[in-house]
């Protein structure tokens, strides 16, 4: 099991990927992410998780003296894989949003607008309400564990320092993503 005690350069970069992509997690998720929660937060969090997550994720298999550029290759590439599925959990309250929008304008209240605190953007009075109950809802029903949850299990679909944008695997993101668009907006 790896102690972070014991200073090894490959170990350390390990903490680190496992760090960048909870970072991304921790920018892009709802409850977690959003701009009433601050950096400082946000960041603790992140490396907090980070520390648990650490003896449990196999450590990365990195060649024995990685460059500066396949380090930061690395970082970026797993702080994208958070900031996907962060994005990914976001795309739910973004249809609730929306479908609050839609309900709003055929109900009258179209130009009833109050101002979002998370995006500092008017959104009608319904929509931000609806948000506000999936968020609660989500809060209410472990949601936000199940983020940490989707994190923990990509991390045997997509093991740390192992991901590779491929042709394939932007085309999957591609065709993926406006399906989780559209059961969101069934959801709501």
């Amino acid at each position: 099991m790896p102690s972070l005690l014991q200073f090894d350069p490959n170990l350390f970069l390990g903490f680190v990927l496992i760090f960048a992509r909870m970072s991304g997690l921790m920018v892009a998720a709802p409850i977690f992410g959003e701009t009433t929660v601050p950096p400082q937060v946000r960041a603790g969090l992140a490396l907090l998780a980070s520390l648990v997550f650490y003896p449990i994720v196999a450590a990365p298999k990195l060649v024995a003296d990685p460059q500066l550029f396949q380090i930061v290759h690395l970082v970026v590439v797993e702080t994208g894989i958070g900031l996907l599925i962060g994005f990914s959990a976001r795309l739910l309250l973004a249809g609730v949003e929306l479908a609050g929008e839609v309900a709003g304008f055929q109900m009258g209240l179209g130009l009833v607008n109050v101002i979002d605190p998370a995006s500092q953007n008017q959104v009608s009075l319904i929509a931000q309400t609806m948000t506000l109950f999936a968020t609660l809802i989500l809060v209410v029903m472990d949601g936000h564990h199940l983020f940490i949850q989707a994190l923990a299990s990509s991390y045997t679909l997509v093991p740390a320092g192992t991901a590779v944008l491929t042709k394939h695997a932007l085309s999957s993101i591609t065709t993926e993503e406006p399906a989780g668009f559209t059961y969101a907006l069934r959801f709501a």
